[in-house]
């Protein structure tokens, strides 16, 4: 614990550093400053595809991949028709938990006791905070979910295979709960700006799409991206910028963005997927979503704890819309 030289230092040191992490300015907070650089986080968010828990052990999703069979045309007394329509409800995700501490020593508030000298390392340490998180989240995002605790992302719920078993469901037994796999080498395709949209995406779309469900965002690692905007070069669509999604270059397929990502936030090399959000959700735990806890005292170091706290899980509730393209 602090001693109690440092002692009036660290609690200007602390409530500073909580006060900066909750509002880093007045239009933005961490939570805004790492969900906005974390595409599928901030689309979600934007389309209301991320919500609340408020509690339970486990992330309940109700599955959505078939039309109601009771639609019946009848006249008179004619029977209806009040078949269940499908044995499956819902698939079941666990909850996943992140923390990550902004740290500072009864050195480092004594070293730094001035005023604009606390404002400064404050800052410093928010900032890197912010960015190790949302970093760390946008690869958990893309990730297959093997790690210990981590989240089941992009590679989990939208499989190279197309098969796993996600959210308890067994795509082996269940064929419709198989993602689309758009395999180039399988197809004799050589990917390039010239045949990239229509022997790539249009297929991807026509395979995905159904009625008003298409995908509404596309996602594409570098040698990917390269060749969708070869495609576009006479007639570049970009997305309208009034969604605050700072440092994101966004074009359109058919109304849907296209996002560029590189290795470094997770996407695998050579991949590109097509989302529909509309089945996809991001499920946090009420007082998790990267929230700033109070400052925490170690009872037995001279250091104390900013901790930032989420619990949830990415879920999807009808992976047969949902696509990935394979080299």
């Amino acid at each position: 614990m602090p001693n109690a030289s440092t002692s009036a230092f660290g609690e200007v040191f602390g409530d500073l550093t909580v006060t900066t992490a909750r509002a880093i300015n007045p239009e933005t907070n961490f939570h805004d400053n790492v969900s906005q650089h974390v595409a599928l986080y901030r689309e979600l968010n934007a389309r209301g595809r991320k919500r609340m828990d408020d509690g339970g052990l486990e992330i309940r999703e109700d599955l959505d991949f078939t039309e109601n069979p009771t639609y019946t045309r009848y006249s008179g007394d004619q029977p209806l028709n009040l078949t269940r329509h499908f044995p499956l409800t819902a698939a079941v995700y666990p909850y996943r938990s992140i923390a990550m501490h902004i740290m500072y020593t009864g050195e480092e508030m004594s070293d730094n006791s001035g005023a604009a000298r606390i404002k400064n390392l404050v800052k410093s340490r928010v900032t890197n905070g912010y960015r190790s998180f949302r970093n760390q989240l946008s690869r958990d995002c893309y990730s297959l979910g093997t790690l210990e605790n981590q989240i089941g992302g992009m590679q989990f719920l939208i499989s190279d295979t197309g098969g796993g078993i996600v959210g308890g469901i067994d795509s082996g037994t269940w064929s419709v709960w198989k993602n689309y796999v758009h395999d180039l080498s399988a197809l004799g395709i050589t990917p390039s700006a010239t045949n990239w949209e229509n022997d790539v995406m249009l297929p991807v779309w026509m395979n995905t799409h159904r009625g008003d469900d298409e995908a509404m965002m596309w996602v594409m690692a570098n040698d990917y991206y390269k060749f969708f905007e070869g495609s576009q070069t006479s007639f570049k669509r970009y997305a309208p910028d009034d969604d605050g999604a700072a440092g994101f270059t966004k074009m359109l397929y058919k109304g849907a963005r296209v996002y560029h990502d590189t290795g470094g936030s997770g996407i695998p090399a050579s991949r590109a997927y097509a989302l529909n959000l509309d089945y996809l959700a991001l499920v946090a735990r009420t007082g998790r979503d990267v929230t700033v806890q109070d400052e925490k005292e170690s009872f037995n170091q001279d250091l104390c704890a900013i901790p930032i706290f989420f619990r949830g899980n990415l879920v999807c509730s009808n992976r047969s819309l949902q696509a990935v393209i394979l080299p």
